[in-house]
């Protein structure tokens, strides 16, 4: 197996871990959201649990939870691509 074909299936796993950290954890995508946002800092996953979140908290959290069904649509595709190109690389 060449060593583009291992870069692949490494690239395609380690999205899916990120993936399914996402999924599982969602505030521990808060850190990357807020960074692609502008933002100077991340709120703690405290915060979101108190009586009343701050609304650009709450803001942050809801783009997260719509990033999580993008980054399934990434991990799929990718997933698609990966396998192509090993499997035309076997060839």
């Amino acid at each position: 197996m060449t060593a583009l074909a291992v870069g692949l299936g490494a690239s395609d796993v380690l999205l899916a871990v990120m993936v399914m950290m996402v999924f599982a954890r969602p505030d521990s995508a808060l850190g990357l959201a807020a960074w692609l946002s502008g933002r100077d800092d991340a709120p703690d996953s405290d915060a979101l649990e108190s009586d009343a979140p701050e609304s650009d908290d709450l803001a942050l959290y809801r783009t997260v939870g719509r990033l999580r069904w993008l980054l399934l649509a990434a991990l799929f595709a990718w997933s698609f691509v990966c396998g192509a190109l090993i499997t035309m690389l076997r060839m």
